[in-house]
């Protein structure tokens, strides 16, 4: 079990020391990704956003790397 109250702070600079600059992702570019995900939809197989973990039972069949998976 987890406490309710406890501390974290998780602070990861390790791209800001390599001089990445963080910016918010603007409407145009969130544009530019979609027309992009429309252009190439017929690709994406639903399957392969399936659940694959049954949290009632100890033991799940994960696919593996190379698996095909049905359409």
């Amino acid at each position: 079990m987890e406490k309710q109250e406890h501390y974290y702070n998780a602070i990861n600079t390790k791209l800001l020391d390599l001089g990445l600059q963080p910016h918010l992702m603007s409407s145009e570019t969130l544009r530019s990704i979609m027309r992009i995900v429309e252009q190439h939809k017929d690709r994406v197989n639903p399957k392969a956003f399936e659940a694959t973990v049954n949290w009632r039972h100890t033991t799940n069949h994960l696919p593996t790397a190379g698996t095909v998976l049905p359409r």
